[in-house]
Formats: structure tokens, C-alpha cells, sequence
């Protein structure tokens, strides 16, 4: 079945966008590679579950699939990241009314409508991220889908 998923995923077209996560635990001081299917949504408030999850990333994606289209809640905006997709630590940025900083991920190499560097990266999470603060709550469909819930 997980391999079902796996292929129907790869044939959908990459989705070149910022997406977000919502984490717990330890954040990362290191690239890493994906082991599994991670899902995130383009919303930072749907991947942080109304900001409640204890840290944000926001990852730039080249190579995530658009799941919305073909998803139950369409409006969470689903970007699925697949097994083997290298993420490099490309530093944090504060967002002004969000506690703690929100730390950015990205694919190695570049692709068209992405923040050109560092500085625009910071740009569009800080535009991003005030916009989805000054929105109201959304409807947490799925527990934990797009936030980290450590094991209790």
C-alpha cells in the first residue's frame, strides 16, 4: 500500500513553493533527508494547528507534490514531501507575534517563482506567516497531519 502511495505521489507534477510544518522536539542543527512521506501545507496556520505546534519550519520546496487538488480538505493546501528529499538548514527568521523563530529548510538548487536568495526567503516566510497570524482559526481536520504530535 505505502508503495501504492509512493508511485501515485511520484506521477503528480512538483509543486516549486514555500510550505510549512508545524514541529515539536529538538529543531534541527543539520541537513537531513526525508525517510518517509511528510506531509505540509502552503498555510502556516493549518501546518501549525492555529500555531499551537511548538516550533514552525518553513521548507522551499522543488520537488513537493500538490495534493490539494485530489485531498478530502482541499483548503489545507497539502504539498507532500517524499522519501529522499534532501533538506538543507538554511538558517531561522522572527516573526513578530510569533514566539520563537520560524527555521527555514530548503531543497538544494533553485527553480522558477522561489525566493531568489537568503533575504527574500526571510521576506516572503515574514509576509506569509503575518498574514496567516492575522487570519482567524481554521478547522483542524486531522489532528497532528501537518503537526508533529510527539507520542504521549
Amino acid at each position: 500500500m505505502a508503495d501504492d502511495i509512493l508511485t501515485a505521489l511520484s506521477a503528480l507534477p512538483a509543486m516549486p513553493t514555500i510550505t510549512y510544518r508545524g514541529m515539536a522536539g529538538p529543531r534541527p542543527n543539520a541537513s537531513f533527508t526525508l525517510s518517509g512521506i511528510l506531509p505540509t501545507s502552503m498555510d502556516p496556520r493549518v501546518a501549525s494547528e492555529n500555531f499551537t505546534a511548538e516550533w514552525l519550519a518553513a521548507i522551499v520546496s522543488i520537488t513537493g507534490r500538490l495534493v490539494a487538488p485530489f485531498a478530502r480538505y482541499r483548503e489545507e493546501q497539502e504539498i507532500a514531501m517524499l522519501p529522499g528529499t534532501l533538506l538543507l538548514l538554511a538558517g531561522s527568521v522572527d516573526v513578530p507575534g510569533l514566539p520563537g523563530s520560524v527555521v527555514l529548510l530548503a531543497e538544494p538548487g533553485d527553480a522558477p517563482g522561489l525566493p531568489a536568495d537568503s533575504s527574500a526567503l526571510k521576506e516572503a516566510v515574514i509576509q506569509q506567516v503575518t498574514a496567516a497570524l492575522a487570519r482567524p482559526d481554521v478547522t483542524v481536520n486531522t489532528p497532528g497531519r501537518f503537526a508533529f504530535r510527539p507520542p504521549p
